[in-house]
């Protein structure tokens, strides 16, 4: 009887240490850089991509920052690589953070790359398990991602969160189709569907800052 007692105290121990042990994988929140919008562009170089991310800042999210709303609540930089596996990997050079993609809002890719085939851009993007699945799709028109990643929205702080509520506005009037990364996915594998999601834009007229050059983001 004593031996089966100690037999079942040290299961009893061994079922508490993998309770409080805690989560093996996690990480500290300001080792992360929280990317809230994506942009994928071709490169300057040849058979490169340009990756870029917006990024919201630390004191931003933390609640802390300066007062007035003077500062700017948003970081946005780029990085280029034969895939976008290197160039996110070339991103942490910069950033000095590892870029987290769980609250990214957008996906946006340029014109100029979507016309040479999103398929192979999206199929990583979905072996990502940190990217969000609801993460609208959008075209850039006549533009880099980047440069609708890098202009100003009137009312939002970060061009990502006002993409994602110009989209879900129109989607609300039924003016526009949108898709998110699941369903731009599902159509694009599709032998039955066509491929369809949200062109967007910068226009003349916006806010005359010096980040959107007096353009501001519209869908159309």
């Amino acid at each position: 009887m004593t031996k089966l007692k100690q037999i079942l105290t040290i299961l009893l121990i061994c079922c508490l240490a993998t309770v409080v042990s805690g989560c093996w994988s996690s990480r500290e929140f300001d080792s992360l850089a929280l990317v809230k919008g994506i942009g994928v562009d071709l490169a300057k170089e040849e058979d490169r991509v340009k990756f870029t991310v917006q990024l919201s800042k630390p004191q931003e999210q933390q609640g802390g920052g300066q007062s007035g709303g003077a500062a700017q609540q948003f970081w946005t930089t780029s990085s280029t690589g034969y895939s976008i596996f290197e160039a996110n990997r070339n991103l942490v050079k910069t950033v000095g953070r590892q870029p987290f993609y769980s609250h990214s809002e957008v996906v946006i890719i340029g014109e100029e790359l979507a016309r040479q085939g999103i398929k192979p851009y999206i199929d990583l993007f979905n072996r990502d398990p940190e990217l969000r699945r609801r993460s609208y799709i959008a075209i850039a028109r006549g533009e880099e991602a980047e440069k609708i990643l890098q202009s100003s929205h009137g009312i939002e702080s970060l061009s990502a969160i006002a993409v994602k509520q110009i989209i879900n506005g129109q989607s609300v009037t039924e003016t526009i189709f949108a898709s998110d990364l699941r369903e731009f996915t599902i159509s694009i594998l599709s032998d039955t569907k066509d491929t369809v999601t949200a062109p967007i834009q910068l226009k003349e007229g916006g806010p005359k800052e010096k980040e959107s050059k007096g353009k501001e983001l519209t869908l159309y």
